[in-house]
């Protein structure tokens, strides 16, 4: 009989140090959230149970009170393989490793809004993630590992707030398209490794767009490599040299002046493509673009379509007018693939 009552009471403090653990406030539907009683919001820090298609409450209601479901804390979903897809409607700030290993995770439905980072290990080994919603907020840095071996990734753009990659962001990375956003900003790649395919895989499209981009580790080890290649006439320099394979699009109508080379097999094999008319131009240049044995005309427009089908969400005040980022009001935000929402900034 008392070693029956020790049993209880062993398995009673168990019990109660397992649920502590979450250092959470509230428990509803098997998730848990700490909240702000001022702000009335709520942010998730556990949700144990999560399986198959999960959608994340934007609001929930506690003792005559409506919470705002604003976050979703660091590690709440880590090595969760029985989840497929996640979303919800409202914008959400995510942690470090809220997805790290969810292995079976197809789909992220959610607004994810990242400032001033997006966190270490955010996205870590989720291997069968397809797609992403467009991130929202200003963020300037990803972190080590946030995307590291995100091997089936469809699209992904690298926002224009950006100035600093992790160590290990992208191993791994298999995107078919990828967008470097148009920035005066420098973006920085901070990659210890000589083995640039450790950054990026041999992906379909590289949409380069961003004035200077420099690798702090890298510069003169390594090749970035790539099928498809389209060069912004914003580009200005580039710290390492191209392998290209199929071909290079370049936008501007004469020949830019930029400190990017490439390797002698994509001067020999890969076409240039060229907007019309200037194909004299580029073939007379002193320079990198007079290398390539192969000159062509068109296929320059290229790069209005990628970058049209890739990237941020386009924002508008209530008058329809396009700006930056959201101010103070109503909002409107069309997403690359035409959905359109309003969000109340205060």
């Amino acid at each position: 009989m008392i070693y029956l009552k020790y049993t209880l009471l062993a398995a009673s403090i168990c019990a109660c140090i397992g649920t502590k653990a979450y250092n959470y406030d509230l428990e509803l539907d098997g998730i848990y959230y700490t909240i702000n009683a001022s702000s009335r919001t709520a942010t998730i820090v556990a949700y144990p149970d999560a399986e198959g298609d999960v959608v994340i409450p934007d609001c929930i209601s506690y003792n005559t009170q409506n919470l705002t479901v604003v976050g979703i804390g660091n590690n709440v979903f880590e090595k969760n393989e029985k989840i497929i897809s996640i979303s919800c409607q409202e914008p959400k700030s995510i942690g470090k490793a809220t997805f790290r290993g969810c292995t079976n995770l197809v789909s992220i439905q959610i607004p994810c809004v990242f400032n001033p980072i997006i966190p270490e290990k955010t996205f870590s080994q989720c291997t069968n993630l397809e797609y992403i919603a467009p991130f929202e907020g200003t963020y300037s840095g990803i972190y080590d590992d946030a995307f590291y071996n995100c091997k089936s990734i469809k699209r992904f753009s690298i926002s224009t707030h950006v100035t600093s990659v992790g160590t290990g962001t992208f191993y791994g990375f298999r995107a078919q398209h990828v967008t470097i956003e148009d920035s005066d900003k420098e973006l920085s790649f901070m990659a210890p490794n000589a083995d640039i395919v450790g950054i990026f895989q041999i992906i379909d499209t590289l949409c380069w767009m961003r004035k200077k981009t420099t690798f702090n580790e890298n510069r003169g080890k390594g090749v970035l490599p790539a099928k498809i290649l389209i060069l912004s006439e914003s580009v200005k320099s580039v710290g390492m040299p191209f392998s290209v394979t199929q071909k290079v699009i370049l936008q501007s109508q004469e020949p830019p002046q930029m400190d990017v080379s490439f390797t002698t097999s994509t001067y020999m094999n890969t076409p240039l493509y060229v907007p019309k008319g200037s194909l004299e131009q580029y073939q007379s240049q002193s320079g990198w673009w007079s290398s390539f044995f192969v000159i062509k005309e068109d296929d320059a427009s290229a790069i209005k379509q990628v970058s049209e089908t890739s990237g941020n969400p386009t924002i508008y005040n209530i008058k329809g007018e396009k700006i930056k980022d959201t101010c103070k009001g109503v909002n409107i935000i069309k997403h690359p693939d035409g959905k359109t929402r309003k969000v109340v900034v205060e």
